[in-house]
C-alpha cells in the first residue's frame, strides 16, 4: 500500500509492526521465558537497527514526504525504554545513561528530529530525579545546583537561538552531500 500510494502514514502500520515483531522475537529467542534483561538488551539494540533504518529512509526520501516520521519513532521508544530498563547499580552506569540522552538531544537537534529530543529531555530528568532522590537527598545545596543548572540552561538555549543557523551550517558542512540535502529541505 505505501508503494502504491505513496502517503507517509502508510508506514506507520510497519513500524508498529516492527515493534510488536521485537517482543515476539525477544520471547522465541529466550524460549518463552520471562527474562527482564535479555527483552531490555534486545529492545535497545533493536530499535537502535530501527533508528538506522528510518535514517536509510530519510536519506533515501529526501526529496518527498517524510516516510521515516512513524520510524524514527517507533525506534526511538523501543531504543530508550529498552536503555532505561538497563539495570545499573554503578553510578558511572547511571552517568552514562545521561551521557546518551544528552547525545539524543544533540543527535535530534543537528537531524531536526523532536523526538529525539523528547525521549532524550525524559532520560535527563530521570537522572536528575535519581540524583535528588539518591544521591543528595538530604542535601541543601542541590536545588541551587539544580537552579544554576537550569539557569544555565536557558542561557545555552538563547545563544542557540540566536547563532541557530551559524551553528547548524558549520555542524552540516561536516556532514556528506546527500545528508546536507536532506537537512537543508527541512529548515
Amino acid at each position: 500500500m505505501a508503494w502504491k500510494y505513496r502517503y507517509p502514514f502508510l508506514v506507520m502500520p510497519v513500524a508498529v509492526t516492527l515493534w510488536y515483531m521485537s517482543m515476539d522475537i525477544a520471547v522465541m529467542l529466550t524460549g518463552g521465558e520471562y527474562d527482564y534483561e535479555f527483552r531490555a538488551f534486545f529492545s535497545m539494540w533493536f530499535g537502535l537497527l530501527t533508528i538506522f533504518l528510518a535514517f536509510w529512509v530519510d536519506v533515501r526520501s529526501r526529496n518527498t514526504a517524510d516516510y521515516a516520521f512513524w520510524l524514527y519513532l517507533f525506534g526511538v521508544i523501543a531504543f530508550w525504554s529498552g536503555l532505561t530498563m538497563q539495570r545499573s547499580d554503578s553510578e558511572l552506569g547511571k552517568f552514562m545513561y545521561f551521557c546518551i540522552n544528552l547525545g539524543l538531544i544533540g543527535f535530534g537537534a543537528v537531524l531536526n528530529r523532536r523526538v529525539f529530543v523528547v525521549f532524550g529531555a525524559l532520560g535527563c530528568a530521570g537522572y536528575f530525579e535519581h540524583l535528588a532522590s539518591s544521591i543528595f537527598e538530604d542535601s541543601w545545596l542541590f536545588p541551587i545546583a539544580l537552579t544554576v543548572i537550569g539557569l544555565l540552561i536557558v542561557y545555552l538555549g538563547v545563544i542557540w537561538q540566536s547563532n541557530e543557523v551559524m551553528i547548524t551550517t558549520r555542524v552540516r558542512k561536516i556532514l556528506p552531500a546527500e545528508l546536507q540535502e536532506l537537512l537543508s529541505e527541512r529548515v
